[in-house]
């Protein structure tokens, strides 16, 4: 499961940052790929690939939230469970903290440097 969750975090956005998009046939409505976009401008894939991580950072966030109110809910009383299913909440909450104030400082640096 491990090793699933490193390839999906790492492959999943390369393969999909370098998905040819098809052309559109004439008189038809088509949707561009979001991910592919300006493949020239670095700084675009960069913060395409962050903003993905960002979503799955939120998805399991919430997949561990959830998994600690089960916890905690289905504890029958039992002080230790309690305290794991507490913990869990608790440092999901923290790591989701840790990892959006780390992109706000690094994103208010990147502004200030490039003068926008």
């Amino acid at each position: 499961m491990k090793n699933f969750l490193i390839l999906a975090l790492v492959f999943f956005p390369i393969v999909a940052l370098a998905a040819p998009t098809p052309p559109c046939p004439a008189g038809s409505v088509c949707l561009e790929n979001p991910l592919v976009g300006d493949p020239t401008s670095a700084s675009k894939i960069i913060g395409t690939i962050i903003k993905g991580v960002l979503g799955i950072l939120g998805s399991l966030t919430l997949l561990m939230l959830i998994w600690g109110g089960f916890q905690w809910l289905t504890s029958a009383g039992n002080s230790e469970k309690v305290e794991k299913g507490t913990k869990t909440m608790l440092w999901a909450i923290v790591g989701v903290a840790v990892v959006l104030s780390a992109y706000i400082l690094i994103s208010a640096l990147t502004n200030l440097l490039s003068g926008k």
